[in-house]
């Protein structure tokens, strides 16, 4: 698995190191430590304010340079007995911009990233910037905001293709120790259901979904309890925004895994997350896997039909 881990080397950042360390840490895997400098720019014809400090601080492009270096070289000794490979890579440019155009050029299985973060070199990943790399980029990613391993994984699944590559993701951890919970939610029929089947009923049609979203639940255990995990499963009627976050609550979940976009979700050509997967990065437990199917992982899905 090919891993990158932004970092800014503050506290939030530093977050992710119990799961680099812990369940990530793998001999198969390679960890890309990234950090970004940002660089001042010009648009419209107006220059950054920051091209002041680059040009007419003394030697403040060399201190950043070597900020940069220090950071990255830093969180590879951090990992230096670590099982993976871990190499590292400087950016330059404005951090989110920057990072999601190599993402995009050179996209990873994994991007770690800490909830929050401030300082480091220059406010790299603070929260408004985690918040829009996690939910364009073209990868799975990982947010993590709890500095400690995980114990209690909450798999919120729809059956859809990303839902499937959370679902693998999770199979891949190393499950001693662990436990995991499948949780399908059977929301509020539509109002559209007569329009659709007129003969059905308000409880016809909830009936038929939480049928389905049985069948959803025990088609991803299989595959969890497959490959070693203790799983238990949860049907829950409601909205899937609050009906998640009260399960993530109930079984005290250290990690919820889901797909950055789900059935429900408009379809389009981008990799942007649903407004589901928004909100659970906002309120979601100490990480937050957003899944996203990618052709390696699609092959292997899991099958409900």
């Amino acid at each position: 698995m090919e891993i990158t881990w932004a970092t800014d080397g503050s506290p939030a950042s530093n977050a992710a190191l119990p799961w680099l360390k812990g369940p990530l840490n793998r001999r198969e895997h390679r960890i890309t430590v990234v950090t970004a400098v940002p660089t001042p720019l010009v648009a419209e014809g107006r220059p950054d304010p920051s091209m002041l400090l680059w040009n007419l601080v003394p030697n403040y492009r060399e201190r950043v340079s070597v900020a940069a270096t220090n950071l990255v070289v830093g969180a590879v000794e951090e990992l230096g007995a670590s099982k993976a490979e871990v190499t590292s890579q400087i950016l330059l440019g404005s951090p989110p911009v920057a990072l999601l155009n190599e993402l995009n050029a050179r996209p990873p299985d994994l991007l770690v990233m800490g909830a929050h973060g401030h300082g480091g070199v220059r406010n790299f990943l603070v929260g408004s910037v985690t918040r829009q790399v996690a939910l364009n980029a073209p990868c799975s990613t990982l947010v993590i905001r709890a500095k400690r391993r995980p114990k209690v994984v909450l798999v919120a699944y729809d059956g859809s293709p990303a839902a499937d590559a959370a679902v693998e993701f999770v199979a891949a951890l190393p499950s001693a120790g662990m436990s995991a919970t499948v949780l399908s939610v059977a929301e509020p029929p539509s109002i559209l259901y007569a329009a659709v089947d007129p003969s059905s009923t308000v409880e016809s049609a909830h009936a038929l979904q939480r049928a389905n979203a049985r069948t959803l639940v025990n088609a991803a255990a299989r595959r969890l309890r497959k490959a070693g995990w203790a799983v238990t499963t949860r049907i829950r009627d409601g909205h899937r925004n609050e009906e998640i976050l009260a399960a993530a609550a109930e079984v005290s979940a250290d990690l919820l895994a889901m797909g950055a976009r789900g059935v429900h979700s408009p379809t389009f050509s981008g990799q942007q997350a649903s407004g589901l997967a928004q909100e659970m990065l906002d309120h979601g437990p100490g990480a937050v896997l957003l899944a996203r199917a990618q052709p390696r992982i699609a092959a292997n899905s899991v099958k409900t039909r």
